[in-house]
């Protein structure tokens, strides 16, 4: 199975705000020849057969690791600039991973465990040792910093996202509203907080959202209400269990089906308790 190693956004941050290493141009000139002294002896005579652009654009993305040791231009954003293919751009990256002149991190893409744009880092670089090289020796870190925290434990390529749906930011600013149980809605069962906050960080129009689903599957299934919170506790275990093995593209329509999937169970329980036959069923 292919193993990609994906950066938290906050994460990625704290990259950007490292101060650049080579500021003066000198020493960004004289880091540049020494890395493409190194990418030339990789190739050895295949460096000459190269295209010219492709010699270019290695030699501009050496140029630009300088700063911080890693670089996050996209392969189209390149092959348009020097006039080749992103097909070549990913081919001659391929070639700098194979030889360990570079390591590649991807960014996470939104608020789902998959990778998103990819970061390529130098490991010539005096920052690699440094700061990024524990992100390429644990497989898929969930979130590097803690992977590296908890001792190069590896975190499984289906971790759950830091939450289970993203707030508009017309609704909320995250750096000035801060959420916190007691401010979840008195309509929301005591029991489905509780378990919303073994998994997730606390966000109150999430969990709103998702017990109002609920609730309307459990109505229409026509449930006892007092049933609910139990029903609503399972589904979310359900959901978080299927969370963990795979991935789930649209996570409103997964919890609704599941939910519903609960309500139509719960049903048939209660009116199994009533007395009800349902072998002809």
């Amino acid at each position: 199975m292919k193993t990609r190693t994906i950066v938290e956004h906050s994460t990625f941050k704290k990259l950007m705000s490292f101060p650049d290493l080579y500021t003066k141009k000198n020493e960004k000139q004289s880091y540049k020849n020494q890395l493409m002294n190194i990418i030339q002896n990789s190739y050895g005579d295949k460096w000459f057969r190269l295209k010219q652009g492709t010699r270019d654009m290695l030699s501009f993305i050496v140029f630009l690791s300088a700063e911080k040791g890693f670089v996050y231009s996209s392969a189209n954003y390149l092959a348009a600039a020097y006039d080749i293919t992103p097909a070549t751009v990913r081919t001659a990256v391929r070639y700098l991973r194979k030889h360990q002149i570079i390591y590649i991190a991807h960014r996470r893409l939104g608020h789902f465990n998959l990778p998103g744009k990819a970061v390529l880092f130098f490991s010539q670089h005096p920052y690699f040792q440094t700061y990024y090289s524990p992100y390429f020796h644990t497989g898929i870190p969930e979130n590097a910093e803690q992977t590296v925290a908890e001792g190069g434990k590896t975190v499984s390529t289906y971790a759950l996202p830091k939450e289970l749906f993203k707030d508009s930011s017309k609704d909320r600013q995250a750096d000035q509203i801060s959420d916190s149980i007691g401010e979840i809605p008195d309509s929301i069962p005591e029991g489905f907080r509780r378990a919303y906050k073994r998994y997730f960080p606390i966000r109150v129009q999430s969990i709103n959202r998702l017990y109002r689903i609920a609730h309307k599957q459990f109505w229409k299934a026509n449930i006892e209400k007092c049933h609910y919170e139990t029903a609503a506790v399972h589904a979310l275990e359900q959901m978080v269990g299927q969370m963990k093995i795979k991935r789930i593209k649209n996570k409103l329509a997964y919890w609704t089906a599941t939910c519903k999937g609960v309500a139509h169970a719960v049903f048939a329980d209660e009116l199994e308790a009533m007395g009800a036959d349902l072998s002809a069923y």
